[in-house]
């Protein structure tokens, strides 16, 4: 390996090897047949979008961003493992964090057999990235030198009461909320059914949960990552890597699965869970 990622024991470079298959075997392919499946009228992605209120953002357009960028940082993580490619761990990290947000994004709202909460945890990140886009614009709008990129002031307008409609005049919680619901909702995707009094379930979210925190950090260039427990002068990053790397493909396999299905038609307030294939 031309970067150093903690391969120096056997456990490592299986999970390393089972990352890599479940990137390239089943989430590419995956994402491949959601995006070629046809948007039917009857299909649960359908319904959430219609039941919130028209606004700049919809849920259509999120859930295509997060699974798309989801993919690709995983694609370029791979790419760059499988010919051993000169970067550094710091890349990695951010193309992990990356490809966990998108995921958990997809996850969130798609994976919940509850269609309510389907619909709850949709119109928050909806409304999220609403807060975002208004925020923006509104820096955007004062620009003076870089005028082609100022939007006009009837776009921002009807932007604006476009996304006082979805808000409701309350304010989103942050992207936190998103993946701590995130982890609940895969946690109980992936460890529910475990005959083990629940440890399972509470392993994953815990895993989910310090993956969100701590490459958070480290792809915000921080260094209290580096005072967590774990760290020691022979690692540049706490954790271990490749045991993070299947997670999250793992998780990004689970959006992937569970975008295709609510993309099938008849299952429009279904309360069935996302099969695991």
């Amino acid at each position: 390996m031309a970067i150093d990622i903690g391969l120096d024991d056997p456990e490592a470079l299986e999970a390393l090897a089972l990352a890599l298959a479940i990137i390239d075997d089943v989430v590419g392919p995956l994402h491949d047949a959601a995006f070629s499946t046809e948007y039917a009228e009857d299909c649960e992605v359908h319904r959430l979008a219609c039941a919130l209120p028209a606004g700049p953002i919809t849920l259509d357009r999120t859930l295509i961003a997060a699974l798309d960028a989801s993919r690709a940082a995983l694609d370029q993580i791979s790419y760059i493992l499988r010919r051993n490619t000169p970067t550094t761990l710091v890349v990695l990290q951010s193309l992990l964090r990356t490809a966990l947000v998108g995921a958990g994004r997809g996850a969130f709202a798609l994976l919940p057999a509850d269609p309510s909460e389907r619909l709850r945890n949709a119109r928050l990140l909806v409304s999220q990235e609403t807060v975002s886009f208004i925020r923006a614009l509104d820096r955007y709008a004062e620009f003076e030198q870089f005028s082609l990129l100022r939007p006009d002031e009837q776009y921002v307008r009807t932007a604006r009461e476009q996304s006082a409609a979805v808000l409701g005049g309350t304010r989103p919680k942050g992207d936190g909320a998103v993946m701590d619901g995130a982890a609940g909702v895969i946690a109980d995707a992936l460890g529910s059914s475990s005959p083990d009094g629940g440890r399972s379930h509470q392993i994953l979210r815990e895993h989910i949960t310090w993956l969100w925190n701590t490459y958070s950090g480290l792809a915000h260039t921080h260094a209290w990552p580096r005072l967590l427990p774990g760290y020691g002068q022979d690692r540049q990053a706490p954790g271990d890597f490749a045991g993070d790397l299947f997670m999250v493909a793992s998780v990004a396999h689970l959006a992937m699965l569970a975008f295709r299905s609510r993309l099938q038609p008849g299952t429009a307030e279904t309360t069935s869970p996302v099969v695991i294939t």
